[in-house]
């Protein structure tokens, strides 16, 4: 009896202990993934990626973003799960932002309430696709603001304007722009001059090739060029510099836009609505709407020499215009000097101011309009040119050829005061001019002519040594006048008859009298009282009829 106890006893215990060890040896579920980051995955050709899952549990993959498939979704113990992105790429043209997301392996779940007694997060980052761009690829011209100002940029700072080609390989305006947002204004192409206008200039940067248009508008030009001693560049305008180069079927600016030089310029400075200095450009079907001044700061008792223009305000061998329409020239601005001025010089090393260019050297301006306004109270002022540069020859000269101005030529339109000497010349067509080969053809004056004060002035021209023929005025010619200064209906002052004969040139021919002519004083409160052009009064300094000039080989 007592062994069948003790062997009972025995088993209980073997139980208790078996019971014991089982309860040590319970584990409990583990997901163990040898990947739980997925970085920088391709965004073009992303590959499958496998995990490698150790678990002991039923386990299932939830909360998959759209553009992740994950094989399979489900199982149980150990697995292999691949993990494929979509491409997050659509062309090599079209920029994609990177994204990130993570989904979640859970085991020992309830597939109803999802409830889990273990969980793995997997995160996944896929990069994004930036195009690389080419800066010298085309896009065929510029379609924006944006595009123009990173045009103007590129030329300014030396770099190419390849990516605003068009087929034609010109660099062409595809939209109209609105530059009203644009405050300070860095011209496309950066020169500053030297001693003189006349001089050639040190040039940094400029536009070559072809500006194209388009026959849109640049317009919402509201800007003053602040210039000092420091100044990097002292070529302005829309254009700062440019060579060897076409600019053609443009409108630039609307009625009320301006450019203004400002500051306290030391030296020498030019501005051109479209150009400030051109060296071998072309410029056809563009008119300019937009108004240029030069206001010095309060308190100037000088000023440097300057240019300004409603086109080009320095050129040398530019060609502007054409014979034919498509081709015009127009200015619809004013160009003026608006403040007082002290600065003593008539030559070509004091102001210039014409209604198309400033300062021409070689070249030629042909069937150009000037509307707007000119005036300056010393130096030169045209309605087309200011001034005409000498150093020609029969072969290499400027020309001025079927051009009309139909604006006021005026010395001191605002009364601003100042010099009142004789520090000036004027005209017409243009303020002064030297060489005898430079020729003056078929021009014609409609606008009045008016000096306040002394002044070589006249319907053509104000002072004269160049060839001028088939010119006519309409306008009516004022002037202040004593001996050597004054009024006449071709010119204030021309070189005489002798003189041109020993260039084997006639200096006056076929030009058409008109207008009216008499001094300022005199007339200034009833212009159109002046006494009639006759031969009397073509010229003021250097007019004697009869033998100096004769009237059948003035008059047509």
């Amino acid at each position: 009896m007592k062994k069948h106890i003790k062997a009972i006893s025995a088993i209980l215990l073997s139980l208790a202990a078996l019971a014991a060890c089982n309860k040590e040896t319970v584990v409990e579920s583990y997901i163990t993934p040898d990947i739980t980051s997925l970085t920088e995955v391709d965004a073009q050709d992303p590959s499958p990626v496998a995990i490698m899952v150790k678990t002991n549990t039923k386990w299932m993959v939830l909360d998959i973003p759209a553009w992740v498939t994950v094989e399979p979704k489900i199982g149980y113990g150990d697995a292999i799960i691949t993990v494929t992105p979509d491409k997050n790429f659509r062309n090599e043209n079209t920029e994609t932002e990177a994204r990130s997301a993570s989904f979640r392996i859970i085991g020992n779940a309830n597939s109803a309430a999802h409830n889990t007694g273990v969980s793995v997060k997997i995160s996944i980052a896929q990069k994004g696709f930036t195009p690389e761009v080419d800066p010298d690829a085309s896009i065929g011209g510029i379609p924006s603001l944006e595009e123009f100002l990173a045009f103007a940029d590129a030329v300014s700072n030396g770099g190419s304007s390849a990516r605003w080609l068009n087929e034609a390989g010109e660099v062409e305006l595809l939209a109209d722009i609105d530059l009203s947002s644009v405050n300070e204004w860095t011209p496309i192409g950066l020169a500053k001059l030297g001693s003189s206008v006349k001089g050639d200039p040190t040039v940094d940067t400029f536009f070559k090739g072809v500006f194209n248009g388009g026959g849109h508008k640049i317009t919402g030009i509201n800007w003053t060029f602040k210039l000092g001693a420091e100044s990097t560049y002292t070529a302005c305008g829309l254009f700062g510099a440019v060579q060897n180069a076409t600019i053609k079927n443009l409108v630039l600016g609307k009625e009320g836009d301006s450019m203004t030089l400002g500051g306290s310029p030391a030296a020498p400075c030019v501005l051109g609505a479209l150009a400030g200095t051109a060296d071998g450009l072309t410029v056809t079907g563009v008119t300019n709407n937009v108004d240029v001044w030069f206001i010095g700061d309060e308190g100037r008792t000088a000023e440097p020499q300057f240019a300004l223009a409603g086109i080009v305000a320095r050129g040398d061998r530019c060609v502007i215009g054409g014979e034919d329409a498509a081709s015009a020239v127009v200015n619809n601005g004013d160009v003026a000097m608006n403040c007082k001025n002290l600065f003593e010089n008539a030559g070509e090393g004091g102001h210039m101011v014409g209604g198309i260019m400033g300062y021409m050297h070689y070249g030629s301006i042909i069937g150009a309009k000037n509307y707007g306004m000119v005036s300056c109270p010393s130096g030169r002022g045209g309605g087309i040119v200011a001034s005409i540069n000498n150093g020609v020859n029969a072969s290499d000269f400027a020309l001025v050829k079927a051009c009309v101005n139909y604006g006021t030529v005026r010395r001191d339109a605002f009364g601003n005061g100042g010099v009142t000497s004789n520090a000036k010349r004027m005209g017409g067509i243009f303020g002064g001019a030297e060489g005898w080969f430079n020729l003056i053809e078929d021009c014609v004056n409609e606008g009045n002519v008016y000096s306040e004060y002394l002044c070589r002035c006249g319907g053509c021209c104000g002072h004269s040594k160049i060839q001028v023929k088939g010119f006519e005025n309409k306008g009516v010619i004022l002037s202040d006048k004593d001996d050597s200064h004054g009024p006449g209906w071709i010119s204030g002052y021309f070189d005489t008859y002798a003189n041109a004969q020993k260039s084997g040139v006639v200096n006056i021919a076929q030009c058409k009298m008109g207008g009216k002519v008499g001094g300022w004083s005199d007339y200034k409160d009833n212009p159109d009282g002046a006494p009639a052009a006759s031969m009397d009064n073509v010229l003021h300094y250097n007019n004697v009829p009869g033998t100096t000039y004769l009237e059948e080989e003035i008059i047509k």
